[in-house]
């Protein structure tokens, strides 16, 4: 299997497009993929650190609504959710 047969999705899938192309089914906590995975975990450490890429810090999902992929995304761009900018005078 080579990785051009193989796609990694976060940290937590892995799928062999070879057998899987519709990827149903997840293999990464399968022994037999163990390498593979490590490999991709192994490359996907070089590029954040080729690129500075901070790793991802866990958050607490314990109260998300509906609104919180948009509230989030409005904070980091420095809006409030009316989608004016924070701090400024308008």
């Amino acid at each position: 299997m080579s990785n051009t047969q193989c796609r990694a999705v976060g940290e937590w899938e892995l799928y062999d497009l070879e057998t899987d192309p519709s990827e149903m089914k997840n293999q990464i906590d399968n022994p037999e993929y163990a390498d593979v995975a490590v490999r991709m975990r192994q490359e996907l450490d070089s590029l954040r650190r080729h690129y500075e890429v901070p790793e991802n810090e866990p958050m607490d999902l314990g109260n998300v609504s509906q609104f919180f992929h948009s509230s989030e995304q409005l904070k980091r761009a420095g809006r409030n959710a009316t989608g004016k900018a924070e701090g400024k005078l308008q």
